[in-house]
């Protein structure tokens, strides 16, 4: 028994001291080194560091900065194989370091029950000053003519400046503000106002600067897509300069019942419009099919019934399907086809030996803008569409009366297509059929240039203002002071009896194939056993000004 109790005792001490020489061995096999670690550094950055080891096991790899204090700033570790030589990792530099030369790099290498095997250190790492820093706090949409608190955060190693300037997408200024500023880190606020005849747009530019006292630039903040929106809170917005309202030719319909001023298209000569100087005609035949039978039109333009005053300041105008009265198309459209002109007399010093009177828009003794405000968001009958737009019917580009006569200020068309109901259209038709110019906007519209506009919602139920400048050399096409499109060839510049139009159309396949046909199928504003409201639209003004 004691020999057997001496020989385990001699086993057992001589494992453990094996045990002891290969802790030993693997103490010696683990080694670490940093390779070649930045020794400068600046709050703010990070930095890769990498770690040589050698170890038998699988192990961690941990890199720290710290102060003379051995507090820590910044860290990082992540576990390794033994089968590997070489790890990276990422330090950032907060911020808030202090620059001072007395901060040093410890490398070491653990085992996995986080048993040290092996470390480096390396000493002298300095922190230089912080950078120049910049933040704006400013927002991303504002209204023309209104005022807004911005403010400049800031850190800067000398004394300098700071500036804030709001830009066109051309970088032209807008509106600025600047003050000198200390070395260190702070925040300057300013007051900007964004003047009233600023375009809407969603084009605008932030931007924010810190320079040195030479106006070097150290730091700067940009953004873009900055929206602004059209300053309606002192009246309607208007292009750059001075404007008159021409109130001859302008409406805010007030009043209840009967429109004055808006005459409904009842024929294209005086014995169709008048008898003893009175309307008599109920409705007019506007869209034929190919045999030319009156009987078979789709839409009639009505001579009551579908436009008045509301009382609350708008006109309202609508397009109805009424069950009772069918022609060979079915039931018949009636429509408000309102228009500023009318067929006075026969004239035969007039094209068409027609004299037109009522009121009449022209660029000839200076520039114009027109506009309608209007809410949209009942036109919904398939194929049905509301334009606000002018014409002419005894003028034309080429003298020939239905040749080219039109310019659509706006066009809203309803179909069964998603993008119809988000989009609307532009156009200067002054020339020979084929020769004009349209653009049709919508919001799915893959057109970088287009994409940048802010798009109108025409289904949403606000008012919205479209309006076109006119002049005798171009026509620029605004929608709540947003500038969509500018027309520069084929201008009107002198159709002296271009009337404004306001109209709600119907026309199953005028614009495209199978639109819909709103009288049987999809959307309405209401529907009973005798009529079918399809589309109806608010037009709370119409507006003329006189450029001085």
């Amino acid at each position: 028994m004691k020999l057997c109790s001496l020989f385990s005792c001699m086993y057992t001490t001589r494992f453990a001291l094996v045990a002891v020489m290969l802790s030993s061995m693997t103490l010696v096999a683990a080694s670490i080194e940093l390779v070649n670690p930045p020794l400068t550094l600046t709050p703010g950055e990070s930095y890769e560091l990498t770690a040589n080891y050698e170890t038998t096991v699988s192990s961690i790899v941990m890199i720290q900065l710290f102060d003379s204090s051995w507090n820590k700033l910044a860290g990082d570790w992540k576990s390794v194989a033994s089968t590997t030589t070489s790890k990276t990792l990422s330090i950032e530099i907060p911020d808030s370091a202090i620059s001072g030369s007395n901060y040093h790099w410890q490398v070491v290498l653990w085992d996995e029950a986080w048993g040290e095997l092996a470390k480096d250190i390396v000493w002298t790492v300095s922190i230089g000053s912080p950078p120049s820093l910049i933040s704006l706090n400013a927002p991303n949409l504002l209204i023309a003519g209104q005022t807004y608190e911005v403010s400049n955060n800031y850190t800067i190693n000398e004394n300098g400046v700071s500036m804030v300037q709001f830009l066109t997408s051309s970088w032209s200024k807008v509106a600025s503000d600047w003050s000198t500023i200390s070395a260190g880190s702070g925040s300057e606020d300013y007051t900007l106002t964004i003047p009233a005849s600023t375009p809407a747009g969603t084009h605008y530019i932030w931007q924010a600067f810190i320079a040195d006292s030479d106006w070097s630039k150290l730091k700067e903040e940009v953004r873009y897509h900055v929206t602004v929106q059209a300053d309606q809170s002192s009246g309607e917005w208007l292009p750059e300069g001075e404007w008159v309202l021409d109130e001859a030719l302008s409406d805010d319909f007030s009043g209840s019942g009967e429109v004055v001023g808006w005459y409904p298209y009842l024929g294209g000569g005086p014995h169709e419009y008048f008898e003893g100087g009175s309307h008599h005609l109920p409705e007019w035949p506007m869209r034929y099919t190919t045999d030319g039978d009156r009987e078979t039109a789709e839409m009639y333009s009505s001579k009551t019934g579908n436009h008045w005053l509301n009382g609350s300041g708008q006109l309202v105008i609508r397009a109805i399907s009424d069950k009772n009265d069918l022609n060979k198309n079915g039931p018949k459209v009636k429509t408000a086809f309102l228009q500023t002109g009318y067929p006075a007399a026969w004239d035969s010093s007039e094209p068409n030996n027609v004299r037109w009177e009522g009121r009449f828009v022209s660029p000839q003794s200076g520039p114009l803008y027109l506009s309608a405000r209007v809410r949209t968001d009942e036109l919904k009958g398939y194929s049905t569409w509301f334009a606000f737009w002018l014409f002419s019917r005894t003028r034309a580009y080429n003298d020939t009366p239905m040749d080219g006569t039109e310019v659509d200020v706006i066009e809203i068309v309803k179909s069964k297509d998603d993008w119809a109901h988000q989009s609307f259209n532009v156009a200067n038709h002054w020339k020979q059929w084929g020769g004009s110019e349209s653009q049709m906007f919508e919001k799915t519209r893959t057109d970088p240039q287009l994409n940048s506009l802010n798009y109108v919602d025409v289904e949403d139920s606000d008012y919205h203002t479209y309006g076109i400048e006119w002049t005798t050399s171009y026509m620029k096409c605004y929608v709540d002071g947003q500038l969509y499109y500018t027309f520069t060839e084929n201008i009107p510049s002198d159709p002296v009896d271009m009337m404004m139009l306001l109209t709600i159309e119907f026309a199953q396949e005028a614009w495209w194939d199978d639109k819909g046909d709103g009288r049987v199928e999809g959307p309405f504003v209401s529907d009973d056993d005798d009529i079918r409201e399809m589309s109806r639209v608010l037009v709370d003004h119409v507006h003329v000004y006189r450029k001085q």
